[in-house]
């Protein structure tokens, strides 16, 4: 193992169980501030909704079947103290640093030996490294996302549902980069046929022409929120997958509240498309990358 690879694994550990025990004070002043408001998603009551949101901090690693392509959600607004808001901040920097760790081992592979077969193999620093200190099912994607902490109490707080399609610039390059990886992992003949082709595209562009790989839309809640400074009104979106924190004294009032509805829009309700200046079809559907429409009719 080289000498880098031996320090990411001697970072992660301390960085993992900072995380852990800062998580584990967050989960208890949440539990224990009880004459502080908060409202959670179709909690029955603030007893339950403390109960909830305690347990959704403390969720690092994947629970018992739960599918892996899934992420635990828990939208709510919780009015809390400069303690407890201290440490909400905190545990967002835990989670950036243990994820930035995770993220520098990625690339990496070490040698296992198999006592049994008395062989060796390699396997991903990471899954190595994460098993090593009790995480084998560390659920990196929940894990990552930093809670929403806003400046101030705010006036209003509406939660309501969202489809949003994501776009990612990338190059020429990075686009090549991708295929040529999928091209790796690929064994079937007409899927490299296929790949080769898509690769044939990207030659045809100019090198210097950007480009957008488009998530397909999905629903998520999100959170518009109003701050009122006498005529001075601010607005903000923010998600609402994870607990948004704001600092208030105890015994204060939620702010007023329109809750998220029990059931997202229909699967075939549209919504009107944000993002225009994409073509609508994919140039490599098989890394859904778009090309901008001021290229493309240039």
């Amino acid at each position: 193992m080289s000498s880098l690879e031996s320090q990411l694994r001697a970072d992660l550990g301390p960085a993992l169980s900072d995380l852990i025990r800062t998580s584990e004070q967050l989960s208890q002043q949440i539990l224990a501030e009880t004459d502080y408001p908060i409202w959670v998603w179709q909690a029955e009551d603030p007893f339950h909704a403390r109960q909830q949101l305690a347990a959704h901090i403390l969720a690092l690693d994947f629970a018992d079947q739960q599918d892996p392509n899934s992420t635990l959600t828990c939208s709510s607004l919780i009015g809390v103290s400069p303690e407890t808001l201290d440490l909400a901040d905190t545990v967002n920097l835990q989670r950036k640093q243990v994820t930035q760790i995770l993220r520098k081992m990625d690339t990496k592979t070490v040698a296992v030996e198999d006592a049994t077969e008395h062989t060796s193999h390699y396997e991903k620093l990471v899954k190595v490294a994460l098993t090593a200190y009790g995480h084998p099912r560390l659920h990196r994607k929940q894990m990552m996302r930093p809670f929403e902490i806003l400046p101030a109490e705010p006036e209003r707080v509406g939660f309501t549902w969202a489809r949003i399609r994501k776009s990612e610039r990338i190059t020429t390059d990075d686009a090549r980069m991708r295929l040529h990886d999928l091209l790796e992992r690929t064994t079937s003949t007409s899927r490299q046929a296929f790949l080769q082709a898509e690769l044939s595209r990207v030659n045809q562009l100019d090198s210097e022409e950007p480009l957008s790989v488009v998530t397909p839309p999905h629903v998520h809640p999100r959170a518009n929120i109003v701050w009122a400074d006498g005529p001075l009104v601010t607005r903000q979106t923010r998600r609402a997958v994870v607990p948004i924190f704001y600092p208030c004294h105890a015994g204060q009032m939620l702010p007023v509240l329109k809750p998220l509805a029990d059931e997202p829009p229909p699967a075939g309700h549209r919504m009107k498309r944000r993002d225009v200046k994409i073509q609508d079809e994919p140039y490599l559907t098989s890394i859904r990358v778009h090309r901008y429409i001021a290229y493309a009719e240039a």
